[in-house]
């Protein structure tokens, strides 16, 4: 993660017209990228092969969204060129605007990258339209099933516990309080982080094939109890068709409670960057200059895609 976000760093100041204006652009999008993790949250509370595995299908996820392949299939439309042209505007009221409603607009991120491959903007135009696929994909809805739980702790039994059900997401139709969750697409679960991750490592809409243990309980509703005092369960196995942690959101906001779960974003935007790093020049080892010698050198063209050549910056631009 260091090393792409400082390469994105390194390889800005040379190319942009306004150096400052780079610098605050390119730590924009390394903040973006880098992020700032919370203790406990995130791909770091999950160890081992389980850590591995969900930061395989979260690269996954990205490659579906700006890999070469989405790439291929996008179209760069003429009013998609136009939005994008207009993050070069002279005018910073107008590029900031412009990126608002690129930021806001329907194009996918791989829309946008196949009009940077296509047409020669210069480096300014590249940094914001770039940002906004990092904000794109980091923001792409993750799957949801709509549960808070906590650690089970009934004997060795692994899984968590279902405390709550999130009305209007699919744990309502099919689970229970006090059902202990324990595998998720066959494989074991241990923690709330590992459920979490396995759950927003899919799309909403996706299957997730579920296993949970469901306590007996007897005429009186109690709980029924083995020879070793342990809770009776029998499993259960389900497909669940994922909803959309934007529903998630705006559940816990119409009950007015932080929402539980983590966001698991943070590999999103380790695997994104690494997409992105080349649609950006390479840095050049040049010697320290005055801004007024620098103005007085004619910048060379060069590439700045992986595809076409990109004419020279332009003169400092602003209102």
């Amino acid at each position: 993660m260091r090393t792409a976000a400082a390469s994105i760093m390194s390889r800005l100041v040379y190319w942009a017209p306004h150096p400052a204006l780079a610098i605050t652009l390119a730590a924009a999008m390394a903040h973006s990228a880098a992020g700032q993790l919370v203790p406990g949250q995130g791909l770091g509370a999950v160890e081992g092969d389980a850590r591995a595995r969900f930061s395989d299908r979260v690269r996954e996820q990205v490659a579906a969204l700006v890999g070469e392949e989405a790439v291929k299939a996008a179209q760069c439309d003429p009013a998609l060129e136009e939005a994008i042209r207009r993050l070069g505007d002279p005018s910073v009221s107008v590029r900031e605007s412009a990126t608002r409603g690129l930021r806001h607009s329907d194009h996918s991120a791989a829309e946008i990258l196949v009009c940077l491959r296509d047409h020669p903007y210069d480096l300014e135009v590249r940094i914001r339209a770039l940002t906004v696929v990092v904000d794109r994909v980091v923001q792409a809805p993750r799957g949801a099933l709509g549960v808070s739980m906590q650690p089970a702790t009934i004997g060795n039994r692994p899984g968590v516990t279902i405390q709550e059900l999130i009305a209007g997401l699919p744990a309502e139709r099919v689970l229970r309080v006090g059902d202990r969750l324990f595998q998720i697409d066959g494989i074991v679960v241990t923690s709330n982080e590992e459920c979490i991750a396995a759950i927003q490592s899919h799309d909403p809409g996706e299957l997730l094939r579920i296993k949970v243990a469901r306590p007996r309980r007897g005429a009186d509703g109690k709980a029924l109890l083995d020879a070793n005092g342990l809770p009776l369960e029998d499993e259960l196995e389900f497909a669940i068709e994922l909803g959309s942690d934007d529903v998630l959101d705006q559940a816990n906001r119409e009950r007015g409670s932080r929402r539980a779960t983590q966001n698991f974003g943070d590999e999103r935007r380790k695997a994104v960057l690494e997409l992105i790093e080349g649609w950006l020049p390479q840095a050049r080892q040049l010697p320290l200059r005055s801004p007024r010698e620098a103005s007085k050198e004619r910048r060379p063209a060069d590439d700045l895609s992986p595809v076409a050549p990109v004419a020279p910056a332009g003169k400092p631009r602003g209102d």
